[in-house]
């Protein structure tokens, strides 16, 4: 994915790239918390959620900063 968005011109809207990364990351690391075994002294924050999901989820929030910072620049600049 993000080689097709860098070939349409994701390199000319700074912080795109990085945010998509960032939010792929993320989400994979979530999702791969589902199947993962948590060690039960460590990981168990309460309902189904673990240490690894709520590291993530910060990442989750600047991956779409980035992204939402991203096209907000791109059409400032644009209007000018």
């Amino acid at each position: 994915m993000l080689g097709i968005v860098a070939q349409r011109g994701g390199f000319k809207r700074p912080g795109l790239l990085t945010g998509l990364a960032t939010l792929g990351y993320a989400l994979a690391r979530i999702a791969m918390e589902f199947y993962r075994e948590p060690d039960p002294q460590l990981e168990q924050l309460g309902g189904d959620l673990t240490m690894g999901m709520a590291l993530s989820a910060p990442m989750v929030v600047i991956g779409i900063a980035l992204v939402i910072y991203s096209v907000w620049a791109g059409r400032r600049v644009g209007a000018k």
